[in-house]
């Protein structure tokens, strides 16, 4: 007995040799008919008309959705659970490369890398910063704002962060809801968004 799978992200040639060893057919939005819809068990990624097509298909078979956003409360979570669908996301995966994608640009505009990577001769740049004198505020305070946070700190910068709610997250110094900006310290010196925004 074989399972279908809808790869709404892409799969590498390797990733569909895997499955096929555990009896896995893979379907893309490219080749899908109305006739695989009732068939899907299993769909990798999102993307709400196909998966409300499927939904809306009588007896449909779908059973698991893996997501590929850390959040998922932009999804129909009420029909899903009607369903008996399990949901799964991605949270906490790229935090880190993500994290440390963020460190790079920092230190580049703060240590002056911008300046001088075209000067072919020397001439001190004076508007350069050690980590500890930029206040950071970032928005957003899930797994990747928290290790962005954690990374600021080992280098001594004040972090406060911003959610929807100004719940406190251990990682941050203060934190503000996104309907409360004006209580942020004045003195702010970088600005990271780490919100994940959906249509």
């Amino acid at each position: 007995m074989t399972t279908k799978l809808l790869a709404l992200s892409p799969l590498t040639d390797a990733n569909i040799t895997t499955l096929e060893k555990y009896h896995v057919t893979v379907v893309t939005p490219e080749d899908i008919t109305p006739d695989d819809y009732s068939d899907i068990v299993i769909s990798y990624g999102w993307r709400s008309k196909i998966i409300k097509k499927i939904l809306e298909t009588p007896n449909n078979q779908l059973k698991w959705i893996q997501s590929f956003s850390a959040g998922v409360d932009f999804m129909p979570l009420d029909e899903l659970k009607k369903h008996q669908i399990i949901l799964t996301n991605t949270s906490g995966q790229k935090a880190v490369p993500i994290a440390q994608s963020v460190m790079s640009y920092i230190f580049y505009f703060a240590r002056g890398l911008h300046v001088y990577q075209t000067q072919n001769y020397w001439e001190p740049f004076e508007q350069q910063f050690t980590l500890q004198e930029l206040p950071v505020v970032i928005f957003g305070t899930g797994r990747i704002g928290q290790q962005i946070a954690a990374y600021l700190h080992t280098f001594g910068s004040t972090v406060y962060g911003v959610n929807t709610t100004g719940h406190p997250v251990g990682s941050f110094e203060n934190v503000f809801a996104i309907d409360n900006l004006q209580e942020i310290p004045k003195d702010i010196a970088i600005v990271i968004n780490a919100f994940t925004w959906h249509n």
